[in-house]
């Protein structure tokens, strides 16, 4: 038995430091991300300044919104393979967690954070038991999501008005429409992956039902 603790304990620290080494990844990346754009940004109004709007600054800003919107698409990917990283080895510390108590019953009651394995262990593990509909807005990987959706409804609204010269209004609806198709396809994007987590990591120990 105290050989099983010990390597129990061990795995235990292990996971904790490589979930660290996840959160300091993924905090890294949108920080890269977020100091690009807003680099970015600096640059084409100082350009735009000197160019007097011109065409020169056009091109540019065409050209740079552009490469943000990849970057900030693979920042996006990266983060979301982290996040799942996270996840997995939330649930093999919650599986050990589950095992302390299968090794001494009454300790059941003194852990704070879940013992289950699966997403509703792991929403409660992160705090979200009693969470509202806004709490799926806090992740890196929304924020992450927005500032790319904003640099595509940017985009888009460079793009209508150097090839059709439209009213503002038009050109204003088209950027709202562009960033507002770039979240969907995200959010899609990211639902897709969390979805299949659960078939390729099955639960050992999942949550009572309700």
């Amino acid at each position: 038995m105290s050989d099983e603790i010990s390597i129990l304990t061990t795995e235990h620290m292990a996971l904790q430091s490589a979930r660290l080494g996840c959160l300091q990844d993924m905090q890294g990346r949108a920080s890269m991300f977020l100091t690009s754009v807003s680099g970015t940004l600096v640059a084409l109004g100082f350009l735009g300044a000197a160019d007097h709007f011109g065409r020169g600054f056009v091109l540019s800003a065409v050209t740079l919104l552009a490469t943000l919107w990849v970057v900030g698409f693979f920042t996006l990917l990266r983060i979301g393979q982290i996040d799942l990283e996270d996840a997995i080895i939330t649930f093999g510390i919650a599986r050990i967690r589950h095992r302390y108590t299968e090794i001494e019953p009454s300790l059941q009651d003194r852990f704070v954070r879940s013992i289950h394995d699966d997403l509703r262990g792991l929403s409660a593990d992160m705090g979200g038991g009693n969470a509202r509909w806004w709490q799926g807005l806090m992740p890196t990987q929304s924020l992450v999501s927005f500032v790319a959706s904003v640099i595509a409804g940017a985009e888009a609204a460079i793009i209508v008005t150097i090839t059709v010269h439209a009213p503002l209004l038009v050109v204003a609806v088209s950027g709202i429409l562009a960033g507002a198709i770039n979240v969907l396809l995200f959010t899609r994007l990211t639902t897709k992956v969390w979805k299949n987590l659960e078939q390729h990591f099955p639960p050992h120990y999942p949550s009572p039902q309700k």
